[in-house]
Formats: structure tokens, C-alpha cells, sequence
């Protein structure tokens, strides 16, 4: 008689266990579908990155700034704007775009390109593009 009854809790455990990691599979998944329905599915966001960057006003004592600098140095400039992820370009009078980080020094940043673009004209090859915002700088030539 003692088995029966032991055997029958043994089932009954056994039935908890399995009804209870059930319920516990489906409220994850419930959850699951309702946080992912909603976010990613009917809510979706454009899928691209557009290849041109937006301007910003930027602070204008640092474009000012920039623009001593860049006179200071006799580097002829057509244009400076910043940008929202904290770099500022320019575009000298030959059409040649530069890229400046806010994360580094700027004076240095320009006196660097001053002795690139020095080098770049003795060697007599023309760039298009030249971006100072990683660890060293990135000529693109054209």
C-alpha cells in the first residue's frame, strides 16, 4: 500500500515538474513575441545608412577656431562644418576633402597635413580625400 502511494506522488511530481517547465517554455516565448513583434516587426526602421553625411551647425568658435588655424598655416580653404559624430571636415579650394576629429588636437591634426600635402605636391600626386580621424591618417588619391 505504501508503494502505491509513493509511486503515485513520484507520477505526480513528475507531471508538476513537466506542466510546469511547459508553462514556464510558453510564458518565455509569449514574452519573447510580444517584446519582438512590436519593436522589429511593425515598427521597423529604415534598413540603410545614407553614404552623405548630415551638417550640423557645430560650435561656432571651433569652425572659427579651425579656420585661424588654417589661414594661420597658408592653407587654402573653401569650406568648414562639423558634423554630429564630433568631426569637422573641410573642403580646400581644390576640391579636396579633409576630415578633422574633435577627439584629438586640432593644431597638430593641421600641422599634420600642412607636411602631408607639402610631401604629396614634391612627389606630384593629387588626393581627394584625406581623413585624420583614425590613429593614422588616410590618403585617398585620385
Amino acid at each position: 500500500m505504501w508503494k502505491k502511494v509513493r509511486e503515485i506522488k513520484k507520477r505526480s511530481k513528475r507531471k508538476n515538474w513537466f506542466l510546469t517547465s511547459v508553462i514556464i517554455f510558453f510564458l518565455c516565448l509569449s514574452a519573447l513575441l510580444t517584446y519582438y513583434l512590436p519593436t522589429h516587426y511593425f515598427f521597423k526602421k529604415a534598413s540603410f545608412i545614407s553614404p552623405v553625411p548630415v551638417a550640423i551647425g557645430g560650435s561656432n568658435d571651433q569652425i572659427e577656431h579651425i579656420r585661424i588655424l588654417l589661414k594661420k598655416n597658408n592653407i587654402a580653404f573653401t569650406t568648414v562644418s562639423a558634423f554630429p559624430e564630433g568631426s569637422f571636415t573641410v573642403t580646400l579650394a581644390g576640391g579636396e576633402e579633409i576630415f578633422f576629429s574633435q577627439q584629438k588636437n586640432i593644431e597638430s591634426q593641421i600641422s599634420s597635413l600642412q607636411l602631408i600635402v607639402s610631401r604629396l605636391t614634391i612627389e606630384g600626386k593629387r588626393f581627394s580625400r584625406l581623413d585624420f580621424r583614425f590613429d593614422e591618417p588616410v590618403i585617398t588619391l585620385r
